[in-house]
């Protein structure tokens, strides 16, 4: 394995910290294969990538963020869509945090949600 920029992919792995960004990702196959997938009913957005986190660490599965450049441009899609579909979605949003702290018992984000990580 090559370098990313100037940093060794040890290097790498020293700036991880314990809770991903899933705005950008990558998952190995042989996390794939042991049968992790995305709840595709946390539609239309937000709460999937929270159940994702709590799924993989349940799975015995270490998610970490390195710290990678990359380029996200915060809320795009809010900012660009129709007001209707802003609409669509910010309500899809509550509904899915809600259906998150239904299973869960908490939030996304919440110090509750980080205790789900203790070991």
């Amino acid at each position: 394995m090559g370098n990313v920029g100037d940093r060794s992919p040890q290097e790498l792995m020293e700036s991880a910290t314990p809770h991903p960004c899933f705005s950008c990702y990558m998952i190995r196959r042989d996390v794939w294969d042991k049968g992790f997938r995305f709840d595709e009913s946390y539609f239309p957005a937000y709460a999937e990538d929270s159940k994702a986190h709590v799924t993989l660490h349940r799975m015995g599965i270490r998610v970490i963020s390195v710290n990678l450049p990359f380029y996200h441009e915060a809320c795009g899609t809010l900012k660009n869509c129709s007001p209707a579909e802003k609409t669509r979605i910010e309500r899809g949003a509550q509904l899915n945090r809600e259906k998150f702290k239904k299973e869960f018992g908490c939030y996304p984000g919440s110090r509750e949600y980080a205790a789900l990580f203790k070991v």
